[in-house]
């Protein structure tokens, strides 16, 4: 973590450095500008500038701190101490020197509030640091190219800020010694029965192996207390030469991985798989060139039907440096060529890892490219169709602001498994395990299941659900086609269980009146009523109520905020 921290500094620098460069040019502007500061005062800040220059840090800082000594409102010296703190890495201490020289000397403030928003971002202090880049944005002084090149680093922060101060239920446990080790543990894929899990550790390479490490697949059964003791995976043959990212088909029966620089790769990292033959796995074999490219290849994630596979990749036809794509099984058991999952998925950074839920609707990837709290953050995206919905993440703490690679979700729906970082772990990535919320469990309705049933959370009347994919038209109240995956879900579920009855609740963000948001609330939950009936659901079991803006779920200050309320809820009214 302490490494990544000072690549998050480093960057801060780089950054800045042409900001540093225009100061620098105008320092001795203000300097001479201000007969105030006495000749003592003037002499040190000399030489702490021509030290700043040359790189001497050290007699830098003791020649502001001079000048400071002398006259304590001299604003350039605080600045320049401030950019000493920074190129020593004393990030907190470079925020009071800024402060201190915005306190003093106001002219040209947005140059300071600049570097103050950007070390504030970066010591993850994002209230403060949204506050400082909304200063610059509405400083009429302000180049327009300045405010232009903020501006995503703006949107950053408001997103990380609403992030931190609306997080979710995630209490992640360690697997333990039986599946984590000394070295990184990467979670590659759970059984159906949710028995078995599998997963790559990345160990040190044996010394005729002529590299540092190598990756090696494992598997751990459960035991009915805890994860049993890894075992290497015996299967299929080949992938002891070096394998990873793997996934195994619903069945059991066809094995996907990535392997990379074999004589019979395409590219630099290929896909590949075997297929079970009575109590034997088939050698490896390459995927082909229809899927595999001259680039990098790799993660691939099956379908719960075994026709679709999705991976990732940097191949130049793609949108960022890598995304996310997937083929098609044809008729005759071969595979079409790959197609994009499109920009509503991918961004222009990297979307890696996919990973398809046996529901077949919902995806979770990891993404750089939509906005988050770390380099790298999970998020979640539902098929309708051939359309993905726009990709929601996973949430704080679930994201942090290290870099979240790859999650997978056991068949239910209920756990999940993700790998991480963390000092207090076996060491390097360790495989964790987590309670999913329903806010990003995919597809099964769990938490709406009979007490008959064997479900975590028996339905009861006035239990609740948010259905998040069910959108309309813009201040319309027709449904749009990216609903009716998850409506149908509702669907099979009241054919499943005919005793419930529901309540169907539509509520708004208080944009606009609240007359408004109450008529546009009831006639969207009068939608979705009239869906159900002519699905086949008794109009006796339902009713529907609009609610408005009058039961905010999140503020509505912030669009993130917006949205959350933007909802339908069904809430259970009775069961006989």
């Amino acid at each position: 973590m302490c490494d990544k921290k000072l690549f998050g500094f480093l960057k801060l620098l780089i950054k800045i450095g042409i900001l540093l460069a225009f100061m620098f040019a105008i320092a001795w502007e203000d300097v001479n500008a201000q007969a105030e500061i006495s000749s003592r005062a003037m002499r040190s800040f000399q030489k702490g500038y021509e030290a700043f220059q040359e790189g001497r840090w050290d007699v830098c800082e003791k020649e502001m701190l001079k000048a400071i000594a002398v006259d304590s409102n001299f604003a350039d010296a605080h600045i320049m101490l401030g950019d000493v703190y920074l190129e020593t890495r004393r990030p907190e201490r470079a925020v009071e020197s800024y402060r201190k020289a915005l306190r003093f000397n106001p002219d040209r403030a947005f140059i300071v509030n600049n570097l103050l928003a950007n070390t504030l971002y970066d010591l993850e202090r994002y209230p403060e640091a949204c506050a400082a880049y909304e200063s610059v944005l509405n400083d009429p002084e302000a180049p327009a190219n300045l405010k232009n090149s903020m501006e995503g680093k703006y949107v950053s922060c408001k997103k990380r800020k609403f992030l931190i101060e609306n997080p979710v239920n995630f209490i992640p446990r360690n697997l333990g010694t039986g599946v984590n080790s000394a070295a990184d543990e990467y979670v590659n894929a759970i059984s159906t029965e949710g028995n078995v899990l599998y997963f790559t550790r990345k160990e040190k390479a044996p010394e005729d192996r002529h590299k540092e490490f190598h990756e090696t697949f494992y598997k751990s059964k459960w035991t009915g207390s805890e994860w049993g003791p890894a075992e290497k995976l015996g299967y299929p043959p080949g992938t002891e030469q070096d394998a990873g990212a793997l996934c195994i088909s619903p069945d059991g029966l066809t094995i996907y991985f990535t392997a990379c620089f074999r004589p019979d790769s395409y590219g630099s990292c290929d896909l590949y798989y075997s297929e079970k033959q009575g109590d034997e796995w088939s050698t490896p074999r390459n995927m082909g060139a229809q899927i595999n490219s001259d680039h990098w290849d790799a993660q691939p994630s099956i379908s719960p039907d075994g026709n679709t596979l999705y991976f990732a990749s940097n191949r130049k036809e793609g949108i960022g440096s890598a995304d996310i794509w997937k083929t098609e099984r044809t008729a005759d058991g071969g595979w079409e060529k790959p197609v994009n999952l499109g920009r509503t998925v991918n961004t222009a950074g990297q979307e890696m890892a996919p990973f398809i839920h046996y529901d077949n609707t919902t995806l979770y990837f990891s993404s750089s490219g939509h906005p988050g709290m770390g380099s790298q953050d999970l998020f979640m995206t539902r098929r309708s169709g051939t359309q993905w919905s726009k990709p929601q993440n996973l949430g704080y703490p679930l994201n942090s602001s290290a870099d979240e690679l790859i999650i997978i979700i056991n068949s239910t729906g209920t756990k999940g498994y993700i790998s991480i970082d963390d000092e207090e772990g076996e060491g390097g990535f360790d495989i964790y395990e987590f309670d999913l919320y329903p806010e990003i469990m995919p597809l099964t309705i769990s938490d709406l299941k009979p007490p008959e049933e064997l479900s975590a959370t028996p339905v009861a009347v006035g239990s609740k659900i948010v259905l998040r994919n069910i959108l309309y038209e813009t201040d319309k109240y027709n449904l749009l086609p990216e609903s009716f995956t998850e409506l149908d879900v509702l669907v099979h579920f009241l054919k499943d269980n005919p005793g419930i009855r529901i309540e169907i609740g539509g509520h708004t963000d208080d944009e606009g009146t609240e007359e408004y948001n109450l008529d546009l609330s009831d006639r969207r939950a009068g939608t979705v009523y009239e869906y159900l009936i002519i699905k086949g659901i008794s109009e006796e079991r339902l009713t529907y109520k609009g609610f408005g803006e009058s039961q905010p779920v999140s503020p509505n200050d912030v669009p993130e905020g917006r949205a959350l309320n933007r909802r339908t809820e069904i809430r259970i009214i009775g069961m006989d």
